[in-house]
């Protein structure tokens, strides 16, 4: 049985625990605000100071995409620490990273770019973006070490 330099133990641990963080990110930027806007932009009159929009992305179906997201990650990160996770399942977390990014894409594409309500993306939004990133990336490193048998 032949080991692929690749994919020591250690690494599959560390892609693990990419994998836990980037999904407890997405997990946490689906509850943190979506955007900023002008106070006038908000229906608040006043001065156009930017404040925070009050709604969470969880109350939304791109929150809770996002959130479904997270969760299933961390699920694979705690699993990967336990056990190296099969490839499939890494793949998997590799498309759930980038089904998040694209979900937040389109986000600030339909808020942001189409609409003139929103001036910018909240801090919710980059924390998604970054936790897909990163689980994105450990997915790569926590494949499954690769066996060969002799013939």
């Amino acid at each position: 049985m032949h080991c692929d330099d690749k994919s020591s133990p250690q690494l599959v641990a560390i892609g693990a625990v990419g994998l836990l963080l980037g999904g407890l990110a997405i997990l946490a930027g689906s509850f943190l605000p979506r955007g900023t806007c002008a106070d006038t932009a908000c229906g608040r009159g006043g001065l156009a100071f930017f404040v925070l929009v009050d709604g969470s992305g969880i109350g939304f179906a791109h929150g809770i995409g996002t959130g479904i997201i997270g969760i299933l990650l961390t699920m694979i990160g705690v699993a990967g620490l336990r056990s190296a996770p099969t490839n499939r399942v890494v793949g998997s977390a590799f498309v759930l990273g980038l089904l998040a990014s694209l979900i937040m894409g389109a986000y600030v594409v339909e808020w942001f770019v189409l609409s003139s309500v929103l001036y910018g993306p909240g801090v919710g939004v980059y924390v998604v973006v970054v936790g897909a990133g990163l689980a994105m990336t450990a997915s790569r490193t926590a494949r499954s070490p690769v066996t060969e048998t002799a013939q």
